[in-house]
């Protein structure tokens, strides 16, 4: 019961942020804040270490972080199974989380296809933003969609594409030529999506100028620091961390897969870096972002933190322990608490914007309706009660009337 109202509020805090951030026009970081965060635990029925059932359960309904919204693999590209001829096998939690082979072609399809997707439709915009110009909101989703859109889906399928590459690598079989071409595709994306790390850097130093005046190569590459102080060389690096710390946990979580101490070391540390990095740097541009994301990486890195407990404490926290479902209902307690505080921030947030988009327009409304109505804007100023011309209304000599021109008498001439 516990595990389906998390999840069923989940999926729908999901839904209702992303419907009113396309309603209201407001972008999407801060949904794709806590994404991230319910993205790494996800995964953590992954890592060799016991975790209590009803933990698991919950996990199981953050499925919906995972980025893919396309139907399941199609059989065609299904070369063998998960047995190579090394005589090497998935581990068993792999096919219990839904991996039935290690094929990255199998597993990362989904992403490859939503590259597809994104790329065709952008084609296509600019297809017709060529033959019709005169079509702003074509010209407009170009413009939108011509790198963002890609840098943001990287981003966001960066942990899903680097465990299925790992595995391809870990566990593929290397004797069956039908596999060679998923290894090679999985060595050249790992190649890019790991280069990509070092461009974020290397921006960072050597771009940091455009990337404060915000021209032409802040519309390329702006989604990757547009949430971030830009005076500071340390804040542009947070997505470089970012992707350095899903980098190492998909290597942690597939190439130590029998060794759940080191993981829960390793990913602990890797949590309490970051924890680090945003408290002592600050790197969010808005104040309410920055201490929303650290006390949101506090509650992961507390997770985390309890692993190694797990680990050295297997045998005796094993089922049906007391103290092991005492402590599955603490973790479940921080997810909530991690959705909770998000979500609440971010309707927040549109309420606000909403509410100052209401009163502006009510002012503007205000304002133009009282300069339709006579006398109100410019009131005439009545003559019976202006002391200035009292003189003009009383004066019995016209030589005494201000602002007016005596005529001339003509002279007569002399004889």
């Amino acid at each position: 019961v516990v595990a389906e109202a998390t999840g069923g509020t989940v999926t729908a805090s999901f839904s209702v942020a992303v419907v009113l951030s396309v309603i209201t026009g407001q972008g999407l970081s801060a949904v794709w804040s806590v994404f991230n965060a319910l993205q790494i635990l996800y995964y953590l029925p992954l890592m060799d270490v016991s975790l209590p059932e009803n933990y698991v359960q919950v996990l199981g309904y953050l499925e919906i972080t995972e980025f893919s919204f396309l139907p399941d693999t199609p059989k065609i590209l299904r070369v063998g199974g998960n047995t190579n001829n090394d005589g090497k096998r998935l581990p068993a939690r792999f096919a219990d989380f839904g991996y039935d082979t290690e094929q990255f072609v199998v597993n990362g399809w989904e992403y490859l296809s939503m590259f597809f997707v994104f790329g065709t439709i952008l084609a296509s915009a600019c297809l017709i933003h060529k033959i019709a110009p005169k079509l702003k909101f074509i010209g407009n989703l170009v413009q939108d969609m011509k790198w963002s859109t890609f840098i943001r889906l990287i981003i966001e399928s960066y942990i899903d594409t680097m465990v299925a590459i790992f595995m391809q690598l870990k566990f593929g079989n290397y004797q069956d030529q039908h596999h060679y071409y998923s290894i090679t595709l999985s060595v050249i994306l790992l190649v890019q999506f790991t280069l990509l790390i070092g461009v974020i850097v290397w921006m960072s130093f050597s771009k940091r100028d455009k990337i404060s005046e915000k021209g032409t190569f802040f519309k390329v590459w702006g989604s990757l620091f547009e949430e971030f102080v830009t005076s500071s060389v340390l804040s542009l690096e947070f997505y470089a961390l970012f992707l350095l710390r899903r980098l190492g946990f998909s290597a942690l979580i597939v190439f130590l897969p029998e060794h759940g101490l080191l993981q829960a070391i390793f990913a602990a540390s890797l949590s309490l870096i970051i924890l680090s990095y945003m408290i002592i740097i600050k790197p969010y541009l808005v104040r309410g972002d920055g201490i929303v994301n650290t006390f949101t990486e506090a509650a992961v890195t507390v997770t985390f933190c309890f692993f190694p407990f797990f680990k050295v404490y297997e045998s005796s926290l094993s089922p049906p322990s007391t103290a092991r479902d005492v402590l599955g209902y603490v973790l479940i307690v921080l997810v909530v608490g991690i959705v909770i505080l998000n979500f609440a921030y971010i309707f927040a947030n549109f309420g606000k914007k909403a509410w100052n988009r209401y009163t502006q327009k009510k002012k503007i409304s205000t304002s133009s309706r009282k300069a339709q109505k006579p006398g109100k804007s410019s009131p005439m100023p009545s003559i019976l009660t202006t002391p200035s011309l009292e003189p003009i209304l009383f004066s019995s000599s016209q030589d005494e009337l201000p602002g007016l021109v005596k005529p001339k008498t003509p002279k007569t001439p002399m004889i």
